[in-house]
């Protein structure tokens, strides 16, 4: 980023899982869960790191060979869901320097803030449980697509005309400027009301 473009910045943008926090283990961790009930040996969370950022059917597709048409991969989708809600922020942290990039951020007087497609059932209490929740423009520039499944939301973040949530977009509206710090394709379809230039 040129200087000019960071002094005219006034919000920047994170993805969550993968870029503000490190979600791996405790993704594995739920993974893990449903194979140790089933009598099979858990996958070393090493192994799994590299398909978290496909969600839970990147994860399940490692663990079980299993994908959305085959039978059974709803009911142990919801299985995996549910181990992950109730154990979301065990091992997940900022990445090394985040905290200090958030505090620079804040002390500028500039907004940051999440785009995510990652459900707020999940979200929200994971950004609680690492202080996150309430600082800076945490609430109005949290960017969730509700009232899609996972795997709807999935598919959706490459879209690039999905339909985010209206309260975010008004908020938006009143930025000048916005600087997206994510891989494009896990946000692209989140963070174009923000900043389409930007973020397309």
């Amino acid at each position: 980023m040129t200087p000019a473009a960071a002094a005219a910045t006034r919000l920047v943008l994170f993805d969550l899982d993968g870029t503000l926090v490190d979600t791996a283990d405790d993704l594995a961790a739920a993974l893990n869960r449903c194979q140790s009930l089933r009598g099979l040996p858990p996958t070393p969370p090493q192994e799994l790191r590299p398909w978290t950022s496909h969600g839970a059917r990147g994860l399940i597709q490692r663990g079980f060979g299993l994908e959305p048409a085959d039978a059974g991969y709803e009911d142990l989708r919801a299985e995996f869901l549910d181990h992950y809600e109730q154990a979301l922020c065990v091992h997940s942290r900022l990445y090394d320097g985040i905290e200090q990039t958030l505090a620079a951020i804040e002390a500028s007087d500039r907004r940051w803030g999440v785009v995510t497609n990652k459900p707020a059932r999940f979200t929200r209490p994971l950004l609680r449980a690492l202080g996150l929740e309430r600082r800076a423009a945490m609430h109005w520039l949290l960017v969730h697509v509700e009232g899609m499944t996972h795997e709807d939301q999935h598919e959706a973040a490459a879209t690039p005309n999905v339909d985010c949530d209206h309260a975010a977009r008004r908020s938006m509206a009143s930025v000048q400027s916005a600087e997206c710090t994510t891989r494009p394709r896990t946000v692209s379809g989140c963070c174009w009301a923000a900043s389409p230039e930007r973020c397309g």
